[in-house]
This record gives C-alpha cells, sequence and structure tokens, in this order.
C-alpha cells in the first residue's frame, strides 16, 4: 500500500473535480497542490477572468465583448476577430471570423451562448 503525501492536478478537469473534495482528500492525508479555491471559478469562465483582469488593471488583457451584433464588433474590433466559447480549453471552439457569412454560419449553432471576443491585430501585437 502507498502512503501519498501531496497530489498535484495534470489537468484542467482534477482541478474542477477536487476543488469540490478538498477535505475528503485532505482527511486521506495528502495535500493538494492547487490555487485558491475562490479563483477556479474565476478562472474558468473567460469571461469572468477577463472582468477580473480588468479590474487589475493587468497590461496584457485582450479586448473583449458579449456583444452578438456583427457591426458593433466590426466597428469595434475590426476584420478578422476571434470567437471563442467561455469555457473549455484546448481551442475547441474557437472560430476566426473574417466575414459577415462566417459569422452568420456561427450564429446559427448557438456559439453565441457563451462567447469570447478579441481584436486578432491585438493578439498579433502581444504574440510577436
Amino acid at each position: 500500500m502507498y502512503h501519498i503525501d501531496l497530489i498535484i492536478p495534470g489537468i484542467e478537469d482534477d482541478v474542477y473535480k477536487w476543488a469540490n473534495h478538498l477535505s475528503e482528500i485532505e482527511q486521506s492525508g495528502a495535500k493538494i497542490m492547487m490555487n485558491n479555491t475562490e479563483l477556479i471559478p474565476v478562472c474558468k469562465d473567460k469571461w469572468e477572468f477577463y472582468k477580473a483582469s480588468r479590474k487589475y488593471d493587468i497590461q496584457y488583457t485582450i479586448e473583449s465583448s458579449l456583444n452578438s451584433e456583427f457591426n458593433f464588433l466590426v466597428d469595434e474590433f475590426g476584420l478578422p476577430f476571434i470567437l471563442k466559447v467561455r469555457t473549455g480549453s484546448a481551442s475547441i471552439g474557437i472560430v476566426k471570423v473574417d466575414s459577415h457569412k462566417i459569422f452568420l454560419q456561427h450564429q446559427q449553432r448557438n456559439y453565441f451562448l457563451n462567447i469570447f471576443l478579441f481584436d486578432s491585430k491585438q493578439y498579433r501585437r502581444l504574440n510577436s
């Protein structure tokens, strides 16, 4: 039998699951190396993370919006811009929008239930 002193989450799903069972896990004698549990929901939702980043004036916060009006988004961010689901990882659900047609295709798929937008020009500046 093994005696486990410390466990470290290897994937996001572990963090979310273990955060709900911290006391049970620690009763076994093991400690969990993870973030403050109050930050976990903020980091899980990209929009909540954006709002927290703005609140604390983090320098490289990428401008974002939940507005789902194409003309507003083009005026605000220009083309192309990126649609991203609010939760999830591994780049699943990312869409590069470079036309109204592409935008409408994803609008019909209900992408706008959970949407995160940012200016691709700003993204290029940050990553060059």
